[in-house]
């Protein structure tokens, strides 16, 4: 791997840098579709500016097998971001306060693919509803998302 393809890894803050589509468990009780899986890993859904819904049970993989699809990506060099959706609304709460709310924002409509983990597993006040609506229409139909939920 080369310096540029392991600094986006290193700047996609992944749950685990690690995680390869390649070793995906398909036992059949986990009810994974291969072949959409291999679709997805010429990352033309990225191409496309498609998104990817990933659900299932707590522990089910969700975090893991989104990491490895941010993975690949970074390995075709797309900019990925991963974060968590209660740290999304830290961090643009944060912005706000020093005053680069927009900037911030800006940097997330920009990123190849966005990886949003944890979303909506718990309420949100109006202001965030706000803040994530922002973020998904600055995406939509121009960037990639991976949402990650239950």
């Amino acid at each position: 791997m080369n310096y540029t393809v392991a600094g986006y890894i290193k700047n996609a803050n992944f749950y685990d840098s690690n995680a390869n589509l390649q070793n995906i468990n398909y036992k059949p009780d986990r009810e994974i579709n291969r072949g959409l899986i291999e679709e997805l890993s010429t990352n033309e859904y990225i191409q496309q500016k498609l998104n990817i819904i990933l659900i299932g049970a707590s522990g089910s993989g969700k975090t893991w097998i989104s990491n490895a699809f941010g993975v690949n990506a970074c390995m075709e060099r797309y900019k990925v971001q991963y974060i968590r959706l209660p740290d999304l609304f830290q961090e643009i709460e944060e912005a706000k306060i020093q005053g680069h709310y927009k900037k911030y924002m800006k940097k997330l409509s920009k990123v190849d693919l966005l990886i949003l983990d944890e979303f909506l597993l718990t309420a949100i006040s109006e202001c965030e509803q706000n803040d994530l609506f922002e973020v998904i229409q600055s995406r939509t139909d121009k960037k990639s998302t991976i949402y990650c939920s239950q």
